[in-house]
């Protein structure tokens, strides 16, 4: 019973320095996007800070971004630069489908996205 007592203690102790760790990052992140910089670099560094988790999370807040950034005066390029720099064409390409592409923003972006993959060596 010790032994377990003493398991859990250690486990308290490692989930509370990652809480830590986690919060330090998320301010240091908070702090940045605070900074005196274009609307264009805020989403780069936003879109960096995403950049570790995993495809299936990630693919939800791209869906939340992309139909805010439509409502927004925003163009399809302004949408998709940020998170191209930050994350990578290849990676979006794999979590946004092309049919996503084709209905929320029309024809010409699904063109424009089909003429992105080439340029970056994806299977249209």
């Amino acid at each position: 019973m010790e032994e377990k007592v003493e398991a859990l203690q250690r486990d308290v102790e490692l989930l509370q320095r990652e809480v830590q760790r986690r919060n330090q990052e998320l301010m240091g992140a908070l702090t940045i996007l605070c900074l005196p910089m274009s609307t264009n670099r805020k989403l780069e560094v936003g879109f960096s800070v995403l950049r570790r988790l995993p495809d299936d999370v990630l693919k939800l807040i791209i869906d939340r971004y992309t139909k805010e950034g439509i409502r927004s005066d925003m163009t399809f390029d302004q949408i998709m630069e940020p998170m191209i720099k930050s994350l990578g064409f290849e990676r979006l390409w794999s979590i946004i489908g092309k049919e996503k592409i084709r209905e929320e923003f029309g024809e010409w972006a699904l063109a424009r996205w089909t003429e992105m993959s080439k340029d970056h060596g994806c299977e249209a």
